[in-house]
């Protein structure tokens, strides 16, 4: 007998990537033409890395549409100040680097926008950040960016997953 399909596990990604692709096409039939919306869906949507990363790297997909969420939710006539912090908080579950996003969000949400962003991010991820400093004594620490170190000259490979005294 053959086991079941993994449905789940396939079709999330997938879905993030074409929600992506909408977001990305109304983003930019909003603020450039409708050809900008269509090629920008589609460059991201057939993307040879968004085609991988749908296979292989659910995270990647998943957090690039929660971004690119966030974003259109602070690039709107009227900016939806706590859902793009809520939804930023979700991306820094999905992927630690999207912290990073922060500055680039808040210099799009402006003043006390920045403050209401970092604000709703810090309550969504918080309790992760609190368990990742007690299991491993950094906040944002994850394994991709723990692999980080590991694709270097001085310990190739994914050595650092095997030698912990790197």
């Amino acid at each position: 007998r053959r086991p079941p399909p993994r449905v789940i596990g396939r079709t999330v990604p997938l879905a993030a990537a074409i929600l992506g692709g909408l977001l990305l096409c109304r983003l930019g039939t909003r603020h450039f033409s409708p050809a900008v919306g269509a090629a920008a869906a589609l460059l991201f949507t057939l993307a040879p890395l968004t085609l991988q990363a749908v296979h292989h790297d659910a995270t990647l997909v998943v957090g690039a549409f929660l971004l690119l969420l966030a974003f259109d939710l602070l690039a709107r006539d009227r900016p939806r100040l706590t859902a793009a912090s809520i939804v930023l908080g979700l991306g820094v579950l999905v992927r630690t680097e999207m912290t990073l996003a922060l500055f680039g969000l808040s210099m799009l949400a402006g003043g006390t926008g920045a403050v209401t962003l970092v604000l709703g991010m810090a309550m969504v991820a918080s309790a992760w950040w609190w368990h990742n400093w007690s299991a491993t004594g950094s906040p944002l620490f994850s394994l991709s960016t723990y692999l980080l170190a590991g694709y270097s000259e001085r310990s190739p490979g994914i050595s650092v997953l095997r030698d912990f005294s790197l």
